[in-house]
């Protein structure tokens, strides 16, 4: 599936011992703590739904009344003395045990939708992190060619100032160009090291190269998607279902459940006999109303907040695709137009190069804008894929 999401990336040296995308992937789902802790909570829910269809334990009770205190251990003083045991059970009424298992199982959905969710987020970090981190290397390959290139500038300019050609502020402005470059340099370091944490942090395991797929999806196909299937808005979904089934719940409590009570009574030297006692709850003081009422509430806040997810995911992908779309621009127009207007002046100068040196300064001149040019579509290209695991994210394509 995933050689169908990638575009290539020309010019990237793959190891025989790079790890491949598709292998991190596989890893995340097996061995992140996250996708664990939530596969879990689906199995505790699993047995929460299990236990909503049982009824309450029964009650065993065991006493004796009428102790005389003067001659406790008698029981045979009068006729109301009785040594008994009970058993008292609570039965569900009105559709109440389907209900809570019907609410149990919204329980159990979402926490799948959530495990979901969780996937695909850390699906995309992964990618983006992956696409950064080679491109990032490339870049960091683009500034040692870019400070070769301007290390030999600087001889010749050298020889230039010692011939009386340039002035020593040309040498000096040089030279802070040169510490620029590997001041962007080591930040760029930096930010490889820290980007290849984060990812080892994903997977739990050290990844120094990793080879990417070579294809990408049509781009009109991904934005054509319809993100209604999307977990977070299922989940928001199953959310005011399950609130519906609690307000069906509520109403069901008007009738409260029923309360079983049998016992059976032993009296010394008088006949034994059993008893059984029915009780129910009286629904008089309008508490199941205002449950009601609060529950309606609940589901109305709950529709409030879909509508918003919509909203902040239309506003969301709308984003994602324009910065996709101005990246993708930005780097055609970099490769396909500036570069070999470049290297066009590159060659331009090198055929007038004879022996003048001023010439030759002005070669070096175009290789430093060819790999400026280069390190600028470096970064739209790091744009553009960062962009696109989270559009790949947020239209549930992972």
């Amino acid at each position: 599936m995933l050689k169908k999401i990638f575009i290539s990336i020309i010019g990237f040296v793959q190891l025989a011992s790079a790890t491949s995308l598709e292998n991190i992937l596989e890893r995340l789902e097996s061995d992140n703590h996250i996708l664990k802790e939530k596969k879990s909570k689906i199995n505790s829910s699993k047995i929460d739904v299990d236990l909503s269809n049982t009824w309450s334990n029964p009650v065993f009770g065991i006493g004796m009344n009428n102790i005389n205190i003067d001659s406790p251990e008698k029981r045979d003083i009068e006729a109301m003395q009785t040594q008994y045991i009970t058993l008292s059970q609570s039965i569900p009424t009105n559709g109440k045990l389907e209900l809570n298992r019907e609410i149990k199982e919204f329980d159990l959905l979402m926490n799948e939708l959530r495990y979901e969710d969780n996937k695909q987020k850390l699906k995309s970090q992964v990618i983006s992190y992956s696409y950064s981190i080679v491109l990032q290397k490339e870049k960091f390959e683009l500034f040692n060619k870019y400070l070769e290139n301007l290390s030999k500038q600087k001889e010749l300019m050298n020889l230039l100032y010692e011939n009386g050609k340039i002035d020593q502020s040309s040498l000096v402005n040089l030279d802070i160009k040169i510490y620029k470059v590997k001041l962007k340099q080591q930040k760029l370091l930096y930010k490889i090291k820290k980007e290849q944490n984060n990812l080892e942090k994903i997977v739990y395991k050290k990844i120094n190269d990793i080879e990417l797929p070579t294809t990408i999806t049509n781009l009109k196909k991904i934005t054509s998607l319809n993100f209604e299937s999307h977990p977070m808005i299922m989940l928001k979904k199953e959310q005011i279902a399950q609130q519906n089934k609690k307000i069906k719940l509520e109403n069901s409590k008007k009738i409260s459940d029923l309360k079983l009570t049998v016992g059976y009574y032993q009296r010394e030297e008088y006949d034994d006999y059993f008893s059984f006692n029915v009780s129910i709850p009286l629904s008089t003081n309008g508490r199941e109303d205002m449950q009601i009422t609060k529950s309606k509430i609940d589901k109305d806040s709950l529709s409030e907040s879909l509508a918003n997810l919509k909203e902040q995911l239309t506003s969301t992908i709308s984003d994602l695709e324009a910065k996709i779309y101005t990246s993708k621009k930005n780097f055609e127009l970099i490769d396909e137009k500036m570069i070999p207007l470049n290297n066009t002046l590159e060659q331009s100068h090198q055929i007038h190069l004879s022996t003048n040196m001023m010439q030759s300064l002005g070669v070096y001149e175009s290789t430093n804008s060819k790999y400026e040019l280069m390190l600028l579509s470096n970064d739209e290209k790091i744009s553009y894929f960062d962009s696109l695991s989270k559009l790949f994210y947020f239209k549930g394509e992972l």
